[in-house]
């Protein structure tokens, strides 16, 4: 595994997500997802980062081509499964709304294939 480009692509893909995130929940399905009054945006960060962090170890230890056909679809499992199984956790002590669950894996989905092709991208470029 190439650490340089495990931590570069983990690190700045990280802050990518952030950003998705901030323009999916924040501006474009905001009606849906309302900031909530404890909102704490350091814990979003890092969230955000575990997530590109597992991302990036995958197509850095499994894969050995760096295709953005490759990264999409890892990263399009990869936050379908996550969301899938935090959405099916927290409709077991929360009010769950199907409608929003399925925005919110949508979501996750899409910007798992953003973080995906960037990090593939990013381990082309650093050998």
């Amino acid at each position: 595994m190439n650490l340089k480009a495990f931590l570069i692509g983990s690190i700045s893909s990280g802050i990518a997500y952030f950003l998705l995130g901030w323009l999916f929940y924040g501006f474009l399905f905001a009606s849906f997802f309302p900031p909530s009054e404890n909102e704490n945006l350091g814990i979003i960060f890092l969230g955000c980062l575990t997530f590109a962090v597992l991302v990036s170890f995958v197509l850095n230890y499994f894969k050995k081509e760096e295709l953005l056909i490759e990264g999409f679809k890892i990263g399009v499992v990869l936050g379908f499964l996550t969301s899938l199984s935090s959405n099916l956790f927290m409709s077991s002590s929360s009010n769950f709304n199907v409608s929003h669950a399925i925005i919110d894996i949508g979501i996750t989905s899409v910007c798992g294939a953003i973080i995906g092709m960037l990090i593939t991208f990013i381990h082309s470029k650093i050998k």
